[in-house]
């Protein structure tokens, strides 16, 4: 819990922060064993007491068991628009998983920071926790696109207003290349606002 605290994550966050003796009874009362699959599977499905569970036994959070992401990867590229659990323990999850040491720039699944997923499909408050640790607001893909272009290119537009808050911009050829004169006002001014300097 200490950790979380320093991190600047609030009570909420520390719920799934357990000492290895509570994650070890949380995963026998579960028939689950401390594993990277068991994390990976857990954050696929935003099980915020099992993910805290695997973590305060030992395991890593950026290991990797059944799938190629890490758990930080599942939770915000898997329902992050609608969790199952609830935004509350999204954020947790997320909010734990930095905590203990997950790397917000990890670019090993799809050749991009998870923050360019993260654009594309959440609410900014996973993005800015991913931002406020260490996540690069102007990560590309290998194809060149950024966290603001992606989250216009979706529509997703409260995480666009976000990174445009926080200045994210684009530049003018994108601007002619994917967004001029779309019919929608709101992607419109968005798009006016990020290709300011």
């Amino acid at each position: 819990m200490i950790a979380l605290l320093a991190f600047g994550a609030d009570a909420q966050a520390a719920k799934f922060d357990y000492t290895a003796a509570e994650g070890a009874a949380i995963l026998a009362e579960e028939n689950r064993i401390a594993d990277a699959d068991t994390l990976i599977h857990s954050a696929m499905l935003h099980d915020g007491r099992l993910v805290g569970a695997v973590i305060a036994t030992g395991v890593a959070p950026d290991s990797r068991g059944i799938l190629p992401q890490t758990a930080l990867q599942l939770v915000v590229s898997t329902e992050c628009n609608d969790p199952p659990h609830g935004r509350d323990d999204q954020l947790a999850i997320v909010d734990l998983l930095i905590a203990k040491g997950a790397n917000v720039r990890d670019t090993s699944f799809g050749d991009s920071e998870i923050v360019i997923w993260a654009a594309q499909q959440c609410p900014p408050a996973v993005v800015e926790r991913l931002l406020d640790a260490g996540a690069n607001i102007e990560a590309r893909t290998p194809q060149g696109f950024s966290p603001l272009s992606m989250a216009l290119t979706v529509k997703n537009y409260d995480t666009a207003e976000m990174l445009i808050g926080r200045g994210a911009r684009i530049k003018p050829e994108t601007v002619k290349k994917l967004f001029s004169s779309t019919g929608d006002a709101r992607l419109d001014a968005l798009v006016q606002r990020a290709a300011k300097n």
